[in-house]
């Protein structure tokens, strides 16, 4: 009670008080029952009949997770999914998610993908956004997918409202008024949310069994969050994002001697597992034949890694340990607070290195060795016992952590159209440079060092090569042949065409009979060899295929001579698979001491080139990993 107070104002300002509690109690009730929208309820008669299904049955039932539609796929149909279509499109502008439940019913994990498609708000073209949800057997999850435009569409819309230069990816052309799809060069879109026209609920096709599923009510609700409209600059001086702040985010140069202060204290506190020998390997664990370098070998029926002690090791690494990568400037001049002044440590004709200039600032004038020190303990503190792909030399040669070595072929010459162009930068495993430039790149003064380093692992040669054409090619199959497809497109003096040209020879004798299984109409071996050929059809296919096969076994048998030949003490970990296909697979099987994949799924079961073992009894290496 305040000096000077009646009862009666006392009284009044409690009154006051309870009618502010019961006006916003009313607007939160108010906004609870306004604050969602059925789009879907499967409680109605008929409300399956408005999915179309593709290779899968549809059926109303009551689940675990009320009403709901169950959907059956057909063993091997593609992409087994059930489509709705708002022709008007459905107005989602004002909601923060759209959601639903799922129930996996069968007794394995299970992922279920949801695609929203509308049209972009600027451009004429479709815009696609994908979801997907990890279900373990017998489980029940819940899509919750956003509907607030990302800070990137912002970004966008806000340079072409303003007339300013559209933000834009290293590498990608600027984006300008007029360009046919905005969102791809960028690397983020949004369709526009008052226009949602497609949903669609699918899963992985499987050779070997069927997908079982319930799917809830479908349900818009919250409401959306913001992104400022005008939205530059959006970086800061220490390249963090202005508009937002979190938990030990850097504000000052300050704080960030602080946070290094706090790391010593955790690093020194926190070192290397105990259970860990002075490689990384399980101390605690069997003991397998010492020979001083990694290894592998088959144990109690499961793969390992042997360290040079002999102790099974577990790789458990990152990618890209560095101090940085050059960030291009060109059309970027007002996305940043602060740039540092002009440096060549921190400029080139890529761009700017803005980490780099943030590690200066935190580790001072000695920050290349102090920085390189911190890394060096951080992984074992955190873990981790590896140094993955692309990483940085003059960190892992200082031999404190198990290292991977990264090589490209990229300097070798490669497959070409006869109009010169490449088509999908294969190269031509055919041709004596491509072996050469294995050679060079292990001669060089990057890898040499690592020839007898016992700290090397291995090498991965080569990134998710263009094993085939991208698995939304209308034609399947002529997606799978890609390689020989190209060769024949080739010029005449192209190594690859010349081999399977030769090869076709020998297996037809005579063009007419070429003629009569291709559907084609050469009049002579000269012909194949000097024109473009017609356009793919399934006649083709079965030599196309067998071409790529010998491809592939070109490809994986060189790179393992080159490597066996001048490190017999390191490891072929592959070419890290994104997009392959059987042949491709099966020959890494055949050649390298461990086949990679770059995995983005979050479980890794759900990863169908892993799961089927399409490389045969071998290690596998889980080579790139994320899910955000």
């Amino acid at each position: 009670m305040v000096k000077g107070d009646t009862d009666d104002t006392i009284d009044n300002r409690f009154r006051q008080r309870a009618w502010y509690v019961f006006f916003f109690i009313c607007i939160y009730m108010a906004a609870e029952l306004s604050g969602a929208i059925t789009i879907v309820d499967f409680s109605r008669a008929g409300e399956v009949s408005r999915f179309t299904p593709n290779n899968a049955t549809l059926s109303a039932v009551t689940s675990s997770v009320g009403p709901a539609m169950r959907v059956v796929s057909s063993i091997g149909g593609v992409h087994p999914s059930a489509l709705i279509v708002s022709n008007t499109g459905w107005d989602l502008s004002a909601f923060g998610e759209l959601t639903f439940k799922v129930t996996n019913l069968d007794t394995v994990p299970l992922t279920v993908i949801c695609q929203l498609k509308g049209p972009h708000p600027l451009y004429p073209v479709v815009v696609t956004k994908t979801y997907t949800l990890a279900l373990q057997s017998n489980r029940s999850g819940t899509f919750r997918i956003p509907l607030t435009p990302t800070p990137l569409s912002n970004l966008y819309n806000a340079a072409y409202f303003a007339g300013m230069p559209a933000p834009r990816m290293q590498g990608a052309g600027p984006l300008a008024v007029g360009n046919t799809a905005p969102g791809t060069a960028f690397g983020d879109t949004m369709a526009a949310l008052d226009r949602i026209t497609d949903i669609i609920i699918y899963t992985i096709s499987s050779p070997s069994r069927v997908a079982r599923y319930d799917v809830g009510n479908i349900v818009a609700t919250g409401t959306p969050g913001s992104f400022p409209v005008a939205a530059f600059p959006f970086i800061d001086r220490f390249g963090q994002f202005m508009n937002k702040d979190w938990p030990q985010k850097t504000h000052c140069t300050e704080e960030l001697a602080w946070f290094r202060e706090q790391e010593v204290n955790d690093l020194a506190a926190n070192p290397k597992p105990v259970s860990w020998d002075s490689w990384g390997g399980w101390q605690d664990g069997p003991t397998r034949a010492a020979t001083g370098a990694f290894r592998t070998e088959k144990v109690n029926g499961k793969w390992y890694f042997v360290d040079p002690a002999g102790k099974l090791f577990f790789s458990h690494g990152f990618n890209n340990v560095n101090d940085g990568n050059w960030t291009a400037l060109t059309g970027r001049d007002t996305w940043f607070e602060e740039k540092p002044a002009y440096d060549a440590e921190f400029y080139n004709s890529s761009g700017l290195n803005l980490f780099r200039y943030v590690i200066k600032q935190k580790y001072g004038s000695n920050y290349s060795t102090d920085y390189a020190d911190t890394c060096l303990k951080r992984l074992p503190s955190w873990g981790f016992n590896t140094i993955g792909n692309w990483s940085q030399p003059s960190i892992y040669n200082q031999r404190r952590v198990p290292y991977i070595a990264t090589i490209s072929t990229a300097g070798a010459i490669r497959l070409t159209n006869i109009s010169g162009a490449v088509p999908a930068s294969f190269p031509d495993v055919f041709n004596i440079s491509f072996s050469n430039e294995l050679v060079a790149k292990m001669q060089s003064a990057v890898i040499n060092t690592s020839l007898n380093d016992p700290w090397c692992i291995g090498y991965y040669v080569d990134n998710e090569m263009p094993w085939k054409t991208s698995t939304t090619t209308a034609d399947v199959a002529a997606a799978e042949v890609v390689q020989a497809y190209d060769a024949l497109r080739g010029p005449a003096t192209q190594a690859a065409k010349i081999a399977l040209v030769s090869d076709l020879q020998a297996k037809y004798m005579l063009v007419s009979a070429l003629n009569a299984q291709w559907n084609t109409s050469y009049a002579s071996w000269n012909d194949v060899l000097n024109l473009n050929p017609p356009a793919y059809n399934a006649g083709m296919y079965a030599d196309l295929y067998a071409f790529n096969d010998k491809t592939a076994t070109k490809y994986f048998s060189t790179v393992s001579n080159v490597i066996k030949s001048l490190a017999p003490n390191r490891l072929y970990l592959g070419c890290r698979f994104a997009l392959l296909t059987w042949h491709a697979a099966q020959a890494a099987g055949r050649y390298c001491d461990v086949v990679s994949f770059n995995v983005y799924a979050k479980l890794w079961t759900n990863s169908g080139s892993i799961t089927y073992q399409v490389a045969g009894d071998k290690p596998y290496i889980i080579s790139e990993f994320h899910f955000g």
